[in-house]
């Protein structure tokens, strides 16, 4: 049992620049191209709701194969197939359940989200690829063409969604997530990835070993997920589930969260007479969703939505951007591989190793996902560059419009291949190279 908070940020790697030092000159060969403008920005189609809590409606939806699909929204009251608030556009959530629970087994933990004006729809059953999920989303979709199945939902949900689960189907919601690409380019992934009880499934890892499966996939951005373990879950500890995973070096950025006190069957509605060898908890189930919720639900504005504010409450920086921090969790961290921000990186240019003198000069421009000006609205932003191995770092610049400076000082390396990377933020939330 730990003492205190855990804090284990990990220094960035990603994408790292290679260089070489050639008759007293540097140059410098990047990993891929260029851009020459930043990405563009995303049309998100919502933002976060502040108002009262929606009621949760509920509807099950029949999928070709068989399978199910209990759909749950934001109603104009509870129940069974009433009305659609008129609000919306929504994002849409796929939930993935654990192995042998299936679709009407997260009523609970779905209506914290409903409030929050989150359409959520658990799947039933663990897919066993992203061509045997794709059915469930696209019904969900026929749904926001007014197929009849829920009144008012005509053009109710936005082509921006987050997929999550608990237990086995947390680990396969990262795997859907990092295989999405084998749909075609036309197939549009997740922008948001979050686990309960993330539970070793025998693709992410084997035997508490991440596998060479994991480390292949491929995340589009952001590129970050969110992790919540208890500290008492007996079924999926945390050390042996979801901590190797961060270890690793994936393509995905993540933040996990052991919330103390919490164990692995409250994450469903029914935790059942017998718990086997979960641990038993010591705070509610109540208390275990709403806790859990608020950070999963600042990840969906985050990711579905676009609200940068989200990235603070998601990733526990409640007052310093760059200190983790929660009294109800340990935490540990490394977002090297997420793509919080748009990047245009301009400087090191050359690709072919010419000449770039003693001094490696980091340049480019960063913004943020939706488009808004990030200086007018009060945020801060920082800049790093280091030499991998260690031997020097630097703090540079960032200007109101987003370029950014960051220079090292090459002149001391030992002749040969080194390593250097560049990490650029705004209020915390990084894009590294």
């Amino acid at each position: 049992m730990h003492l205190g908070p855990r804090l284990n940020i990990v220094m960035p790697d990603k994408g790292p620049m290679r260089a070489w030092l050639t008759l007293g000159v540097l140059g410098l060969l990047l990993l891929g191209p260029l851009a020459h403008a930043l990405p563009p920005a995303k049309d998100f189609g919502s933002t976060p709701h502040t108002g009262t809590d929606y009621p949760m409606g509920t509807v099950e939806l029949s999928v070709r194969g068989g399978e199910d699909v209990q759909l749950h929204y934001p109603a104009i009251e509870e129940g069974v197939k009433t009305q659609m608030a008129g609000n919306g556009p929504f994002p849409v959530v796929l939930f993935i359940p654990t192995d042998g629970e299936g679709s009407g087994d997260y009523e609970l933990f779905s209506a914290a989200l409903v409030a929050r004006g989150y359409i959520v729809a658990v799947i039933n059953g663990v897919p066993e690829g992203p061509w045997a999920l794709e059915p469930a989303l696209e019904r969900v979709y026929e749904v926001n063409e007014g197929d009849g199945s829920i009144p008012g939902a005509l053009d109710s949900m936005t082509d921006v969604w987050a997929i999550g689960g608990h237990g086995e189907g947390a680990a396969a919601a990262v795997e859907m997530a990092g295989r999405w690409f084998e749909l075609g380019r036309d197939a549009v992934p997740p922008s948001g990835i979050f686990g309960l009880g993330l539970s070793d499934d025998g693709f992410l890892l084997d035997d508490g070993e991440v596998t060479e499966n994991a480390l292949e996939l491929l995340f589009d951005e952001p590129a970050v997920g969110l992790m919540i373990t208890g500290s008492v879950d007996g079924i999926a500890p945390v050390e042996s589930n979801v901590l190797p995973l961060l270890d690793a070096g994936m393509g995905l950025g993540l933040h996990v969260m052991t919330l103390r006190g919490a164990n692995h069957h409250q994450w469903k509605d029914s935790t059942g007479l017998f718990s086997g060898n979960d641990g038993t908890a010591t705070m509610s189930q109540e208390e275990q969703h709403a806790t859990a919720a608020t950070h999963v639900v600042a990840l969906l504005d985050l990711s579905t939505r676009g609200d940068h504010d989200g990235f603070s409450v998601a990733f526990n920086r409640p007052g310093d951007s760059n200190i983790l921090s929660d009294p109800d969790a340990y935490l540990d961290e490394d977002l090297s591989a997420a793509e919080l921000l748009r990047l245009n990186l301009t400087s090191p240019t050359n690709e072919s190793g010419s000449a770039v003198s003693g001094t490696l000069e980091f340049r480019g421009q960063v913004g943020l996902w939706d488009g808004s000006d990030w200086h007018a609205a009060g945020r801060s932003a920082e800049t790093m560059c280091w030499f991998d191995d260690g031997s020097s770092e630097s703090t540079g610049s960032v200007n109101e419009t987003g370029w950014f400076s960051c220079d090292l000082d090459a002149n001391a390396l030992n002749p040969g291949p080194f390593k250097a990377s560049v990490r650029i933020s705004i209020d915390g939330a990084p894009v590294t190279r």
